[in-house]
């Protein structure tokens, strides 16, 4: 794929290992999604600082499918163990398994397309319906790399 600055891997299956996480989870309408990310990164850094807890590099969004025009929403970052719940923040543990994968190099405004392939590529298989993305920060929007999955069941 190739529209609006942005390109995408292939389609693959790989295996997955468990991963720590300290995520906010909400139901959120999906037109708030983007509210809902800004205000989960202000707790996480609240919350990991009073616990005195340093991330690891990587972010990420872990979310199921929406129902009636509503997300399970959890932005998130890795952590090394996992965290006491404080708040609105919990431990959340990436599943171990087969994932369906790609990666989308450029702007967050390709997300929603490459989404799509990556369920197009999933044609035959069995969603688990647990899905995230793990950004790669850049300072220039077209070397920003998101790692999308799709847990297989």
């Amino acid at each position: 794929m190739n529209t609006n600055k942005c390109t995408t891997t292939p389609v693959e299956i790989v295996n997955v290992e468990p991963r720590f996480a300290a995520v906010v989870r909400k139901r959120v309408a999906m037109t708030d999604m983007p509210d809902a990310q800004r205000r989960a990164r202000l707790a996480l850094d609240a919350a990991l600082k009073a616990a005195d807890v340093t991330p690891l590099d990587l972010k990420l969004t872990v979310w199921r499918m929406p129902e009636d025009g509503m997300i399970d929403y959890a932005p998130g970052v890795f952590v090394v163990k996992p965290l006491e719940g404080t708040g609105e923040v919990s431990s959340f543990t990436l599943p171990e398994g087969r994932a369906a994968h790609l990666r989308l190099t450029g702007p967050y405004t390709g997300l929603p397309d490459a989404w799509n392939r990556l369920f197009k590529g999933c044609e035959g298989r069995e969603l688990s319906g647990v899905n995230w993305e793990i950004y790669t920060a850049s300072d220039s929007s077209a070397e920003m790399h998101t790692d999308l999955y799709a847990l297989l069941a």
